[in-house]
Order: C-alpha cells, then structure tokens, then sequence
C-alpha cells in the first residue's frame, strides 16, 4: 500500500444455513457496495475508490454467509464522510434488519 492511502474493509454478513438465505445476503452486500459506489462516484478523481460486494475467501464462518466491499482513498476524512452518508441511507431500508454490518478501517488481513 502507497503511503498516505487508507483502506477499510467492509463485511456484510446474513443468519442463515440455506442457499436462499445466502442469495439474501449477496443481495444486501451488493446493494451496500452499490450505495457506496454511488456516493463515492462524485470523488472519483479525489483516489476514492469502491470494490466488490464479493464472497469473502471463508465465506461461510458459523452459520453466517459473509461478502466484503473494499474502500480506498488518499483522504482518510473522505472516506468517512462517504461511508457514513451511504450507511445511513442502506440502513433506512428495512430489510437490513437482520444483517450484521462489520467495518474495519485499515484492515490488516481481508480473511
């Protein structure tokens, strides 16, 4: 990684032993990244960029189907600005209830 750029991780998780239930947490992971892709869009030029929703590499851990998103920007404060404002609005939508959001900023592993 270039000095002065920040990464953060973000998992989406969905409860669920069933393949329907993991097509319900692609679902919401891809709506996630695409909130996020939308408001980082406009910063494009500014090194804010978005990646995924994809399966994580252990992408079933205890009953739960996890997908990651991978943010990266030079301007750490941007990438906060983006990612509570998209955060925010994925979560007005009430068929997230029943998944678990995870950020980490500045990941040392994506496992």
């Amino acid at each position: 990684m270039r000095r002065g750029r920040s990464r953060t991780s973000i998992a989406c998780e969905r409860n669920g032993a069933r393949a329907r239930r993991r097509a319900r947490a692609a679902g919401a992971a891809r709506e996630c990244a695409n909130v996020l892709k939308r408001n980082a869009s406009p910063y494009r030029g500014e090194g804010l960029a978005v990646f995924g929703a994809t399966p994580a590499p252990i992408s079933r851990l205890r009953g739960r189907f996890r997908y990651q998103i991978l943010m990266r920007a030079e301007k750490p404060g941007l990438m906060r600005h983006i990612l509570a404002k998209s955060l925010d609005e994925w979560r007005d939508t009430s068929e997230h209830a029943r998944v678990s959001l995870t950020i980490d900023v500045d990941p040392i592993d994506l496992l």
